[in-house]
């Protein structure tokens, strides 16, 4: 189960990293006007309306950020699933919060 997760995680990185390039959304990137994704600029908006993969990358991104912001290199598989279920409820009734905030709202509240 582990070595299945651990190896789910590097291709969700891998696909996080790419979609992140490639998402044309304004807010989340444009790539016809810059190379750098600025986190920051997300929003609760920009991710519930991304689909599928899109959205699962930007989560992805948005909770590797903050464990590492944490120093955390080990995570609790539950409590990032209970915390990206009350992150997605929340910008459904807040969706012009930046995404970043909600989501360490969330974490936060998850402990």
């Amino acid at each position: 189960m582990r070595i299945e997760l651990l190896a789910l995680a590097k291709k969700a990185i891998a696909v996080a990293i790419i979609a992140l390039y490639s998402i044309s959304h304004p807010g989340l990137v444009n790539a016809q006007d810059s190379e750098l994704i600025d986190l920051g600029s997300i929003t609760c908006k920009d991710v519930l309306i991304a689909s599928g993969a899109d959205r699962d990358a930007v989560i992805l991104v948005v909770h590797a950020y903050l464990l590492g912001e944490a120093g955390q290199l080990k995570y609790d598989d539950a409590k990032l699933g209970d915390a990206t279920d009350r992150f997605l409820d929340a910008c459904v009734a807040k969706p012009d919060t930046q995404a970043l905030a909600m989501m360490r709202e969330r974490l936060k509240t998850a402990d």
